[in-house]
């Protein structure tokens, strides 16, 4: 008996064993021994390959069973067939041996930013699973495979910034693709004339391209970007194209278009960058591009357009950079171009006449020259007669509208007396308010002198006045307790931070209650009826994603307190960067932050209509559950410009900030949030502190420039946080690398080359549905 108990225990054992070593195989990797004909392919394609820094020196004939177990570098199998193989960035040189056509089972080729030299090999076209060609940053030369998507479900070609030549197949864009790009190559010929319906990014650009745009295009309902520029493509610009209700990027400068302009464009209410500059188009602008009204960036500059520039225009409200320059245009500058927010403007050599409009941005001569009848952009241009204090008045052109602006001095002085008006009304009202409040207090018996109270813990100016308060009017916003100014003022409290906003109290009501108190900065606010409008507005603002205003209090003595929901955990800052922390994030868990950050930012861009301003990684609070609440946002409406230029800089100080926001009083936008976010992402991909300057051979850099160098010199780990590569949830290399693309696009110098957060958003979900499918 004992005998067959031991004998079945020893069985057991093995059985344990066995399975033990077959699950540490299935970790390493697919752990079939690699088939014979994959095998002689890996081979060939190693020997084909200049291998300068001994990257593939696992591919050893002799050890062949480590093809599929994880031990052969960039190798990864299914049943013993070879399904991707990734290399990018890794310093190889040589070809792409043909043999590679043995491997008929891949469905990934990542072989980008290396020295490959030499043809795309004929022999990819057969492949019938491939579904992603990762080759682009090479020295390939020659044509692409004149059958590449023709016989596999191709979804992702990226063979840009090469020396490729020919035409481009017409069976590639009528394949499943999501992206192709083949700019900065030189490709000749025409267009083909069918494309995918599952296309999003068409990126043909900086090739030798002939023909007409296609009216088929529009058939990929889907497309989100357009990029066509510095090709010699002639005829017009179909009208179809405004049927692309989800397009987002329209770049068809530096070709030979001609024609006037479709008004069909103007349906394209999801377009933010239109490039029709240096072509041969002419007529006037439409009008119907007063519905693009997410438009930023539009540049139709050396054309020959002409007629009056459209008052519509400014019904373009998000329009930041507007390049008319070197046309035909007449007439004056519509006033109502001075209420957009333009950051760069230009209408210099047309024929423009009479005054021009007073912008909120001070340009320069140079965006009107060559305007014969257009003045005040110079002292050579000045709009006064030299013996008179008033304006000379303009002829007018057909159909231009003139504004009549009186002498600055006598603005001035209507200006004064209005002011002086408001403010002893103002001083009245506010006079009774305070007898009221004072009467108020007096009748009220509840004290509050023997509680630690928010009252008794904020600091005392160094002047010596009490800046606690003792009366006024608290507004709440729905939530889901109701209190009393005094059970606010009298509650217990505890300073959380300090922000340049003001500082952050936890506090805890008399019946156990918890919120967040933020008291404003003294003097930074503006005015009353200015901060209640605004307040409100963000008052509203309910989102899973957004840390909620409840209430707001507006007290005597500049005293002006804001009431959040409080969070029990801590700040996405704390997780990543504090001293013995508790808690490593995990690759999902901070997919899961990046994208519950970019719903929230999404909520506030699409649906508020408002901006962040502030966004790091400190007030971005975490649950218990690690979900993301974005806190802070929009409290750069309630400051003064003063106010404002404050919290830029500290941004700067911390990492955070655009760089458009360097100019003074430039106000945030959402794309400067767009610029945040990418060095949130880039926190979260390196655990790095944005604020800490990297050392670097040339002297030390911030975040994104040293993630650049590194990238630019070899794409390897270093600049990943060493802690995702631990435990059995390390991401994949083509994982890491996907979200560094995309920080890297957020953090773009120029505001318009950002994307969007409907992008980024989808992006985000894309990943995070992936990680959720994968541990499922």
């Amino acid at each position: 008996m004992m005998q067959r108990m031991g004998r079945v225990f020893l069985l057991a054992l093995a059985v344990i064993i066995v399975v033990a070593a077959a699950m540490q195989v299935r970790a390493q990797g697919d752990g079939v021994l690699v088939t014979q004909p994959n095998l002689d392919a890996l081979l060939a394609l190693k020997q084909a390959l200049y291998d300068p820094h001994g990257v593939l020196s696992s591919w050893n004939a002799s050890y062949k069973e480590g093809a599929c177990s994880g031990l052969w570098v960039g190798v990864k199998c299914a049943g013993g067939e070879v399904v991707t193989l990734q290399l990018p960035g890794r310093g190889l040189g040589g070809t792409i041996a043909q043999q590679i056509g043995e491997l008929t089972n891949l469905r990934k080729l990542n072989l980008h930013t290396n020295a490959i030299e030499g043809q795309i090999p004929q022999s990819l076209a057969s492949l019938p699973n491939l579904r992603a060609l990762y080759l682009f940053d090479n020295q390939l030369s020659g044509a692409i495979p004149t059958l590449l998507g023709s016989s596999s479900p191709l979804q992702v070609v990226d063979l840009s910034k090469n020396q490729l030549n020919g035409t481009i197949p017409p069976s590639l864009p009528s394949s499943y693709l999501f992206l192709l790009d083949l700019s900065f190559n030189n490709l000749t010929g025409a267009l083909p004339s069918s494309a995918s319906m599952q296309l999003r990014y068409l990126i043909l650009g900086n090739n030798f391209l002939t023909g007409s745009i296609p009216a088929s295009i529009a058939e990929s309902t889907n497309l989100i970007v357009i990029r066509l520029e510095q090709n010699r493509l002639g005829g017009t610009i179909p009208s179809q194209l405004g049927s692309l209700f989800s397009l987002q990027t329209l770049d068809l400068s530096n070709n030979d278009l001609n024609g006037s302009i479709p008004y069909a464009l103007g349906s394209l209410a999801s377009l933010i960058i239109l490039k029709l500059a240096h072509n041969n188009f002419s007529g006037s602008l439409p009008t119907t591009f007063k519905q693009m009204r997410k438009l930023e960036y539009f540049d139709v500059a050396s054309n020959r357009l002409s007629g009056g520039i459209p008052p519509e225009i400014a019904e373009m409200v998000s329009l930041s950079s507007l390049d008319l320059s070197q046309n035909a245009f007449n007439g004056s500058i519509p006033v109502d171009l001075a209420q957009l927010n333009l950051t760069a403007f230009n209408v210099s050599y047309n024929d423009l006449s009479g005054v021009i409009p007073s912008f909120s941005h001070a340009f320069n001569a140079t965006s009107f020259l060559g305007n014969d009848d257009l003045c005040g952009f110079d002292a050579a241009h000045s709009c006064f007669f030299s013996s008179s204090p008033w304006p000379s008045t303009p002829v007018p052109h057909p159909g231009s509208t003139l504004a009549f602006h009186p002498p600055a001095e006598h603005r001035s002085r209507g200006m004064h007396t209005v002011r002086l008006i408001l403010i002893v009304l103002c001083s009245c009202l506010a006079s009774i308010a305070l007898v009221g409040t004072v009467l108020f207090l007096l009748c009220y018996r509840t004290s509050c002198s023997e509680k630690a109270s928010i009252a008794g813990t904020m600091d005392v100016p160094e002047d010596g006045t009490e800046t606690a308060a003792s009366g006024g009017t608290l507004v709440h916003f729905d939530g889901p307790v109701a209190f009393t100014a005094d059970d606010l003022l009298c509650a217990t409290a505890e300073v959380m931070g300090k922000s340049s906003y003001g500082t952050a109290y936890k506090t805890t009501m008399e019946n156990g209650y918890v919120v967040v108190v933020k008291r404003l900065r003294e003097g930074m606010i503006k005015s009353q009826a200015e901060f209640e409008a605004e307040v409100n507005c963000l008052g509203r603002i309910r989102h899973p994603n957004l840390v909620a205003l409840r209430a707001y209090y507006w007290g005597p003595k500049d005293e002006k307190l804001l009431v959040f929901d409080f969070i029990s955990g801590a700040s996405l800052a704390a997780y990543l960067h504090a001293e013995g922390k508790e808690m490593e994030l995990t690759w999902n868990a901070r997919m899961n932050i990046a994208a519950g950050v970019a719903r929230g930012l999404y909520h506030l861009h699409k649906q508020a209509g408002i901006d962040h301003g502030n966004l790091s990684s400190s007030n971005v609070l975490l649950d218990s559950d690690l979900n993301a609440g974005v806190a802070d946002f929009g409290l750069a409406s309630l400051m003064t410009a003063a106010a404002t230029s404050n919290a830029n800089a500290t941004a700067a100080a911390l990492g955070y900030r655009a760089p458009e926001l360097a100019r003074p009083q430039r106000k945030p936008t959402s794309k400067s949030d767009i610029y945040s976010f990418g060095i949130l992402l880039l926190e979260l991909l390196t655990g790095k502190l944005p604020s800490d300057p990297i050392p670097m051979p040339g002297g030390a850099v911030d975040l994104p420039h040293w993630v650049t160098c590194v990238v630019k010199e070899e794409w390897t780990s270093e600049v990943f946080d060493v802690e995702l590569m631990k435990g059995d949830a390390a991401p994949s290399e083509e994982e890491l690398v996907e979200v560094l693309q995309l920080a890297l696009c957020c953090v773009a110098s120029v505001p318009s080359s950002r994307p969007e957060m409907t992008e980024l958003l989808h992006r985000l979900e894309d990943i995070t549905s992936a990680l959720q499918h994968q541990s499922s």
